[in-house]
């Protein structure tokens, strides 16, 4: 007979106090298996799975295996009953037959806090690490109800340990000493696996019981299937995350010193470059100081030999300028005296012409003021008679035009008329046009009658007037709440009144009820007085009332609103809208008239003769104008019709037009003669006066003749001699001797020469010349002194500069201005280039100069930038600091160079050590893929399937990059070759340090790099005695997964062999049990040969094939009240196929649960 089911130890029972949907339960656990279902949330995973994991791990990396929506994990603070702060789930675990040991958790629900515990017969004193405890096992199991104080108290831990310390079962509670717990179910075979301190194998233990009970989670390739095998916890991207910091500040350090050997460097180059250019500078500034202090000394002496020569030529020019001026003043004297001959003949001729014209001048003057006196009256004589001619014929047209003289005196009156009217028509229209008032003169009176328009409107605006102030008063009266006035009385008081006693309140509105002033009226009783009021005499628009013998006229109202006192506020308020309404009407209107008043009468003077002009104005603009008439006045009409009228009654030779043409005649034939005489006598007048003014001329430059003769001879001549004997007396004049003779030499060079023109153009030129000479030695003279001085200037600094005076005696070759311009360019050109690189290097070190205030304020001194540039206590040599800038800079970077090394291998160290247990993971991975494969290997399923597993190297992600990455980053410049990121991320770090030597991993992330799953590719599969591949289905693909887990823990727990078992708890869930079929068999035999008890969960019993003596089966009744639906109505158990039903408390009698031939039994 073999024994069935799992070993020793077992667990025997479930026990549930407080806990969701079982609430206080007993559950005894078949040895094989044990089977739960149930509709779904009646809680068969809670027993099945989560319940055993979270004792069996106390929690530690716990997982539900029934997710909530959404696929959140269930946390176990939500397994105790709402509204219960905590309760309890454990265990019976049957260590030998009828010996127990109880574990289990107290559950909080506030927090997620687990208690652990364990209960045995005898007092736990305290963990020794240097001694074993072996527990003293129960001789019976414990129940739920012994963990209850009374029916419905459940204790805390203190006090549940009180009540069973009581009952010789002793508890041991493990808050926050997991390892402990652990530890003890370990050394007491509870535990096959060492889970007290190793935290990767109660991560795997616990994973692999989550993935046992959610089976079909589980691939058997890729990703996932190797973190089910070598569940990861990104170990390696975590310590790299950790170790970031220092890894990202030693690059930053590897930067910065990477970036100044980069900056000295450059600034290195910049300088030396700075430092030749300073050196051609200065050697040109040398060249130029020797060459301008040579040139500044040849051009002294050059302007002193020039001074000798211009000297020289200035006093032989002056000489001939004598000489010249000698001659022209003698041949200036004979031209004179042949010139006085000329004009004295001139004179002579001049004077016989003027006797002739003088006769012939007088004679015609005479006929001429004779003609000249009888003219004017003629000339008036024949414009009296042109007039009456004219004024004959203009009555002779108008004859022929109107017939008659009488009609044509009609016509002109008539448009004399006319021509008022237009007139004043005219001044009408434009001023109404200019004042824009022509539309409201052609609609009012005034275009009509004045005098009717004048009392028209005297009388509209007095009723206007009348209206607006009654209006006004109507408004003051019914707005004036002064209650001391009589109409505030009548308002204040909402009195009714009637037609009269309304109208004497408008009269006497604003007479007070007080008396105020002894002058004036007041109604000290109101009330009394108006209703004083019954009768009164009527007019059309009068009441007449009495008063005490005084008859008053009141004006009648013609609206009347004080006859509904109720009304009366609303009526004042609607009246006093309207009413103002009423005056801007009637304001308005009475503006527009004074208006039109005021332009018209007052500025325009508008008159009757405008009237009758306007209003026939269609007649005077359609009259035809006769131009003839415009020329005439009444008394000039009537004038020439006189005239007309006299002349045709005369003889033709009596008649205007005879009279007028003989003497118009007689007129024009003198008019002639007195021109022609007159042309005569201006002829000899201007003959006369020519030969007069001649004769004047003449004697007046005989006169200037013969006075310029004496002065050329007196005076010029002598000036000759007198400015000689100077020129021979100037101490500057070089010609010392044989003065007469060189003066007489150019005197006889000019006897020939008689040409005026010749000598002064030669004058000319000479004086000119000497002037320029002359010139030439002023500025020769004042040349010198600054020639000297800038010499002198060139000396002091030749000599400051060469520590020598200038050696003047030394000069040979000739310096000149184009020498000096040459070497004044190549300084500038030196300067310049010197300026411009200092200026490029200021720039291109922007960033570090900036705000430099030296550097704002430079002056191109070149230690002034290198101070700023490099460090002054770097640099060696203080007082010529630029002879050891190039040596101090080369150590420096020499300096530089070493730290980069160092920073270099540090950083790659850092990672290179981070990255390093990657290796390590993935190599111990492979090292554990083999094992799990010779347990494989060594293990047959059902069916003679074996379990294969493939596994290999990945083709992209090279596992060997760590190694040649550590190789590599050996060399200085490594980091380099990858260039500079500012403020770069180690992970980008990482990134492009893999993408080096992966290059066909596109994109590569840090945490791809960091997970070791991407390096090796693992998969297993079920196969046949022939090799061929099945497929993994039921029973026997969970059979895979199982079996797989369990190598997986295998491996962890470093066993040799699979079969190699040790003493401890062990569980297959299975989960949606009905997927696996009838084919059980499988997982019998692994539960059987490896040592496991199966828990499986299904919702319905119809998919359990029930066999006697190798399970028990549970159907948990889920609940009817929805107000509870967390509480299960309860649970039927099957034991046996036997036809028979006992309550479970029968076999629970003697405290330990027996069923008749349950551990032994044939297979």
């Amino acid at each position: 007979m073999k024994e069935i089911g799992k070993k020793y130890p077992r667990i025997y029972s479930i026990h549930t106090v407080g806990i969701r949907n079982h609430n206080n339960a007993d559950y005894l656990i078949h040895p094989l298996r044990t089977d739960f279902t149930g509709e779904s949330s009646t809680g068969k995973s809670l027993v099945g799975a989560d319940l055993p994991q979270l004792i069996l791990t106390a929690g530690l990396f716990y997982k539900s295996a029934t997710p909530t929506k959404g696929g959140v994990p269930r946390e176990y603070n939500t397994m105790p009953l709402p509204n219960f702060s905590f309760a309890y789930a454990f265990m019976n675990i049957e260590v030998a037959e009828h010996e127990f040991i109880i574990i289990g958790m107290q559950i909080k629900s506030s927090r997620k806090i687990l208690i652990p515990f364990i209960i045995q017969g005898e007092k736990y004193l305290g963990y020794d690490k240097n001694q074993t405890f072996t527990f003293k096992p129960l001789k019976q199991i414990i129940r739920f109800k012994d963990f209850l104080l009374t029916e419905n108290e459940m204790p805390t831990v203190e006090k549940l340990q009180d009540h069973l310390d009581k009952k010789n079962f002793f508890l041991k509670s493990f808050y926050h000493k997991e390892n402990e717990y652990h530890k003890l179910l370990f050394d007491n075979n509870i535990l096959h696996l060492d889970l007290s301190e190793d935290t990767k194998l109660q991560r795997q233990f616990a994973n692999t019981l989550q993935s046992l009970s959610r089976g079909e989670d589980i691939e058997t390739s890729g990703t996932k299937f190797k973190k089910f095998l070598f569940h990861y916890d990104n170990k390696v991207e975590d310590n790299f995350k950790k170790e970031s910091e220092e890894i990202e500040q030693s690059h930053r350090n590897f930067q910065s010193n990477t970036e100044k050997y980069f900056t000295f460097t450059d600034k290195k180059e910049n300088l030396k470059r700075l430092l030749e250019f300073k050196k051609l500078k200065e050697e040109a500034f040398e060249a130029r100081l020797k060459c301008e202090t040579a040139n500044s000394f040849q051009k002294v002496r050059e302007q002193q030999a020039k001074l000798e020569d211009v000297r020289k030529s200035y006093f032989q020019t002056e000489l001939e300028i004598l000489a010249v001026k000698e001659k022209k003043i003698q041949i200036e004297i004979q031209t004179q005296e042949s010139e006085l001959k000329i004009k004295n003949n001139d004179l002579t001729k001049y004077n016989n012409e003027f006797s002739s014209a003088k006769s012939s001048f007088d004679d015609y003057d005479k006929e001429f003021q004779s003609l000249n006196d009888a003219l004017p009256t003629l000339e008036m004589e024949t414009n009296q008679l042109k007039s009456q001619y004219e004024k004959v014929q203009q009555v002779e047209n108008w004859v022929n035009t109107y017939s008659t003289v009488p009609n044509a005196r009609a016509a002109f009156e008539t448009q004399l008329e006319i021509n008022i009217s237009r007139q004043k028509l005219t001044e009408l229209n434009e001023f109404l046009k200019r004042e824009k008032l022509t539309k409201e003169f052609e609609e009012s009176e005034y275009s009509k009658s004045i005098h009717d328009a004048t009392e028209f409107y005297l009388e509209r605006k007095n009723k206007l007037t009348e209206q607006i102030e009654g209006i006004k008063k109507l408004i003051s009266i019914i707005n004036l709440h002064e209650p001391n006035s009589f109409a505030g009385w009548a308002v204040n008081n909402k009195k009714k009144l009637n037609e009269l006693q309304e109208a004497v309140l408008f009269h006497f509105a604003e007479t007070p009820t007080k008396e105020l002033a002894e002058t004036k009226i007041y109604i000290p009783e109101p009330k009394e007085f108006i209703e004083s009021l019954t009768k009164a005499k009527e007019t059309e628009k009068h009441f007449v009332i009495n008063l005490s013998g005084v008859h008053y006229y009141i004006t009648k109202r013609p609206n009347y609103i004080f006859n509904n006192p109720d009304k009366l506020q609303q009526e004042i308020n609607r009246i006093g809208k309207d009413y103002q309404n009423k005056i801007d009407t009637l304001q308005a209107q009475l503006d527009k008239i004074e208006n039109l008043q005021k332009e018209l009468i007052q500025s325009f003077k508008y008159s009757e003769e405008h009237l009758t002009a306007y209003q026939n104005r269609e007649t005077i603009q359609a009259h035809k104008l006769d131009e003839t008439f415009l020329k005439f006045t009444p008394m000039l009409f009537e004038e020439a019709v006189s005239i007309y009228d006299a002349d045709i009654k005369k003889k033709e030779e009596q008649k205007v037009k005879t009279l007028f043409e003989k003497k118009n005649s007689e007129f024009i034939d003198k008019l002639g003669k007195k021109r022609n005489s007159e042309t005569e006598r201006n002829k000899f007048l201007a003959a006369k006066t020519l030969a007069e003014g001649k004769i004047k001329t003449l004697s007046e430059e005989i006169t200037e003749f013969e006075a310029k003769i004496n002065s050329l001879k007196s005076i010029d001549l002598v000036e000759i001699d007198t400015k000689f004997i100077a020129w021979k007396s100037n101490i500057e004049n070089s010609f010392k001797e044989n003065h007469e003779r060189f003066f007489q030499k150019y005197k006889d060079a000019l006897k020939e020469s008689n040409a005026s023109k010749a000598l002064d153009s030669s004058l000319l030129s000479l004086v000119e010349r000497s002037g320029g000479l002359k010139n030439e030695i002023g500025g020769i003279k004042q040349l010198i002194p600054h020639l000297q001085a800038s010499f002198d200037r060139q000396d002091s600094e030749y000599k400051k500069h060469f520590k020598e005076a200038f050696n003047t005696d030394g000069l040979i070759q000739k310096i000149t201005d184009d020498d000096l311009a040459t070497a004044k360019k190549t300084e500038s050109d030196t300067e310049r280039d010197y300026k411009n690189k200092y200026e490029a290097i200021v720039q291109h070190f922007t960033t570090e100069l900036r705000d430099n205030p030296v550097m704002q304020k430079h002056e191109y001194h070149f230690n002034e930038l290198l101070y700023q540039l490099i460090p002054q206590q770097l640099i060696t040599n203080k007082d010529k600091p630029e002879d050891s800038l190039l040596n101090d800079i080369e150590n420096i970077l020499a300096d530089l160079n070493q730290k980069i090394q160092v920073l270099n291998e540090e950083e790659t160290r850092k990672i290179h050590s981070t990255i390093h247990s990657l290796k390590e993971i993935v190599e111990k991975h492979l090292g554990d893929l083999e094992k799990i494969q010779t347990h494989f290997k060594e293990f047959k399923l059902a069916n003679h399937h074996s379990v294969s597993l493939e596994f290999g190297a990945a083709d992209d992600f090279d596992l060997n990059w760590i190694r040649k990455f550590k190789d590599d980053s050996q060399e200085a410049s490594f980091l380099k070759s990858f260039g500079f990121k500012t403020n770069e991320s180690a992970h980008s770090i990482l990134e492009r340090i893999f993408k080096k030597y992966c290059p066909t991993v596109k994109d590569p992330k840090a945490h791809e790099i960091l997970d070791p799953f991407n390096y090796y590719d693992a998969k297993a599969k079920l196969i046949d005695s022939t090799g061929t591949q099945k497929a993994a289905t039921g029973g026997t693909g969970y059979g895979l997964l199982a079996l797989i887990g369990i190598a997986k823990l295998s491996v962890v727990e470093g066993k040799k062999n699979i079969k190699d078992i040790k003493k401890g708890i062990r569980i297959l869930p299975v989960d949606e049990v009905a997927g696996l079929g009838g084919n059980f068999e499988m997982l019998y035999e692994l539960a059987q040969t490896l040592d496991y008890q199966i828990f499986t969960m299904t919702i319905s019993a119809n998919d359990l094939n029930f066999q006697d003596g190798k399970q028990i089966y549970y159907e948990f009744i889920g609940s009817a009240n929805p107000e509870k639906p967390y509480l299960n109505e309860g649970v039927h158990a099957c034991f046996s196929k036997l036809n028979a039903t006992f309550h479970i408390e029968s076999y629970f009698s003697d405290k330990i649960f027996r069923l008749p031939n349950v551990i032994t039994d044939a297979v």
